[in-house]
This record gives C-alpha cells, sequence and structure tokens, in this order.
C-alpha cells in the first residue's frame, strides 16, 4: 500500500474535482489518499461529495506563490509550506 498525496491547483474547481476521481481509484486498489486542496475548494468539493461513500480525507493548505491568477489576487504574496 502506497500513501499517496494529491495538490490540487487554486485555480477553480476543476482540478480538485480530478483528483477526488483519481483518489477514489486509488483507494479502491488500496492505497492511502489525501487531497491537499485550498479550505474554499474542500468546503465546496465536499458538499458535492456528501452522497459519495468513499471518503477522501482533505488536508487545507494555502497558496504558496506557484498558482497562478490566484497567486495575484492574493496580492503575490509568498509563503513558506510548513514541513509537515
Amino acid at each position: 500500500m502506497l500513501n499517496i498525496g494529491l495538490v490540487s491547483s487554486a485555480n477553480g474547481l476543476g482540478h480538485t474535482r480530478r483528483l477526488c476521481h483519481l483518489a477514489t481509484g486509488f483507494k479502491e486498489m488500496g492505497h492511502d489518499v489525501e487531497i491537499l486542496a485550498l479550505q474554499e475548494q474542500i468546503s465546496k468539493v465536499s458538499e458535492e461529495l456528501k452522497w459519495d461513500k468513499t471518503l477522501i480525507r482533505f488536508i487545507p493548505i494555502d497558496t504558496y506563490g506557484t498558482e497562478g491568477p490566484v497567486w495575484y489576487r492574493n496580492g503575490c504574496l509568498i509563503k513558506e509550506p510548513p514541513k509537515n
């Protein structure tokens, strides 16, 4: 079994939605999966997936200066990701 972390782009919800499908497939293969995404994305996608029996673990992250338009909208701040 692998421990897999899937990191979503902060630009929209499409990336997070697609990662949910990937996570479901990896879980069906017996792997442990977590999706790292912005809290806003997690909230919206979790609401959409509440009918799904597959529990996907989400880890909230921040923007770290690699997100394109979202980075500009947030004032071009660059934060250091936490080590954990």
